[in-house]
């Protein structure tokens, strides 16, 4: 360890703003080490989760530029599959079934009522 003895109050000034930028560039990438602490696969299973409350598809986390299963790994998309299932089993919508209301396709997608979207079609 470095032991400097400052002598005059501009000689402290400069060791304690050395000191403290020090510290400060130390300190600076331990909130990304903990950011990274989940497994690629509890993450996923976390936003999936999330997303399945998230009535609206264009909404969702997975639907987001540069969020889609594109820009993740297997694990990730494992668990968002995973998470997504589990949590959206909770929704209380009825299946599809051409009626105008608010419904669940077998797909898992959730449709509001009179949707033309793509993935609220029925197959016929």
């Amino acid at each position: 360890m470095l032991l400097i003895v400052a002598t005059d109050s501009v000689s402290r000034k400069v060791f304690f703003t050395i000191f403290f930028t020090v510290i400060l560039v130390l300190s600076a990438p331990l909130p990304f080490v903990l950011a990274s602490s989940k497994s690629p696969y509890d993450s996923g299973y976390d936003h999936g989760c999330d997303d399945a409350g998230i009535f609206d598809p264009s909404d969702r986390y997975i639907n987001q530029p540069e969020k889609g299963p594109a820009y993740h790994t297997e694990d990730f998309m494992n668990g968002y599959n995973t998470g997504f299932n589990s949590c959206f089993s909770d929704l209380s919508l009825p299946d599809c079934d051409g009626s105008y209301q608010d419904c669940v396709t077998e797909r898992r997608d959730v449709c509001e009522a009179g949707s033309t979207d793509h993935e609220c079609e029925l197959d016929e």
